[in-house]
């Protein structure tokens, strides 16, 4: 670890990688021991055994080898940089003019907000720079450690492809070797009841994590959201309601009736609000997944969009900021 001459914490190499030499030791980990404890004796057993246990041993080595793919292609592909795409400009834009009051600034648009001093750039639209990675990252979403960089336009749709992999590995793991039938041959004795508890926590964390992230990241994938964006919606709609009043736990009731309120008056917050929506939820899936079905899975193709541009959200203004419904697009409202 060291610091730069702008101040910032840069992690030295091994910081970085450190997590996704753990992974892939885990994720190797778990597959050997599986192999070893379920082929082992194979030959040896009944016909009918013998047919369960392979077919379990091939399941298993389809998943792993799906896990293991889509892992490779998110460490390895680039999130996408600006610098390599955008000039450098020693100075800034001069200062814009101040937004209207009468629509909110969710995001600020204008060249000044978006130039970075860093890299000595104006960022493209969704660009952000990471502390980690040093650079302004194209659609940033965050900066993951298991795959020792960030996740932004160029590789999310291959974390995603992660995800699902690890989801379907690690659920076909626990279903099999939480069998009863199959426990005997996971946990003959004590010392291998204690291998298999460790390595059934393992897989069961690993379970909870990548299943959980799945879900999330496909919301915000058909919403059209980044996970920083999704924030700044949540500190949106927060600010709405702090300008009514601080409602306590047992205000439910009253708070919805706010919300709704504002639904009516700005749009729905998911995707009215985002200047980034797209229209559907099928457009914004295709925009990051690609309209091949096997892409939607298999770590092949490309997403849609580069990164370098997007299109704005009819309902807000050239500044970024949102207009009441009523001075929306007749076909909108």
């Amino acid at each position: 670890m060291r610091i730069t001459e702008s101040g910032t914490i840069q992690q030295s190499w091994l910081q970085r990688e450190y997590h996704v030499v753990l992974a892939s030791v885990a994720m190797g980990y778990v597959q050997c021991f599986y192999i070893g404890r379920i082929g082992s004796g194979v030959l040896w057993e009944t016909s009918e055994n013998r047919k369960t246990r392979i077919s379990l041993l091939l399941g298993i080595s389809v998943l792993f080898l799906w896990m293991a793919w889509a892992f490779v292609k998110a460490v390895i592909t680039p999130p996408g940089f600006a610098k390599d795409h955008v000039p450098q400009q020693k100075w800034p834009p001069e200062r814009c003019p101040t937004a209207d009051p009468s629509h909110p600034p969710i995001y600020n648009l204008h060249p000044e907000y978006r130039y970075c001093g860093l890299d000595k750039i104006i960022k493209p639209f969704r660009t952000h720079h990471c502390s980690n990675c040093q650079a302004c990252v194209l659609k940033y979403d965050h900066h993951c450690s298991w795959i020792g960089q960030c996740v932004g336009a160029r590789n999310h749709k291959f974390f995603v492809n992660f995800l699902q992999a690890t989801s379907a590995f690690t659920l076909y793991y626990l279903g099999t070797i939480l069998t009863p039938g199959m426990r005997p041959a996971l946990a003959n004795g004590a010392r291998m009841s204690a291998v298999f508890a460790f390595t059934a926590a393992i897989v069961a964390t690993a379970a909870f994590f990548s299943t959980r992230f799945l879900i999330y990241h496909t919301k915000l994938i058909l919403l059209g959201q980044t996970t920083l964006e999704r924030f700044q919606l949540r500190k949106f709609r927060q600010k709405q309601l702090q300008q009514n009043r601080s409602f306590s736990w047992w205000e439910r009731r009253k708070k919805q009736k706010v919300i709704e309120d504002c639904t009516r008056k700005w749009g729905d917050i998911d995707t009215e609000c985002n200047i980034w929506w797209l229209g559907s939820r099928r457009r914004g899936w295709e925009d990051v997944m690609g309209k091949s079905v096997w892409g939607w899975f298999l770590p092949i193709g490309q997403s849609q969009n580069d990164g370098l541009s997007y299109p704005i959200n009819s309902r807000f203004g050239d500044d970024g900021g949102l207009k009441k419904r009523e001075e929306w697009p007749e076909e909108l409202r």
